[in-house]
């Protein structure tokens, strides 16, 4: 399972927050490049952040259940004006393929 908003960003592990994703999508794609640089700007940086995660569903049968993109993206908000400040600071489409079986 993936979280659409990463635990450490405050999105909780309850099924609503989950997704069926692969290994790979969930550490190598999803952290590396856009949950830790929006830990980076929250923690090191003290920026207020919008943060948004879309998914796609694609797959038919009993692959239906996965999604086939992720659209990922987070940047500045203003807090003061409930605004986005500018575009997104990282923005990301991510695919998976179905696994080969199911358990």
């Amino acid at each position: 399972r993936a979280h659409l908003l990463n635990h450490q960003l405050h999105g909780p592990g309850m099924k609503w927050n989950l997704f069926p994703g692969t290994k790979r999508l969930n550490t190598a794609e999803m952290e590396n490049q856009v949950e830790s640089p929006a830990k980076r700007m929250l923690w090191e940086q003290n920026k207020v952040l919008y943060y948004s995660t879309t998914l796609v569903y694609g797959n038919t049968g009993d692959m239906k259940p996965f999604p086939t993109e992720i659209h990922m993206e987070f940047g500045e908000f203003d807090h003061h004006i409930n605004k986005r400040n500018n575009s997104p600071i990282v923005k990301e489409v991510f695919t998976q393929a179905p696994p080969n079986q199911l358990y």
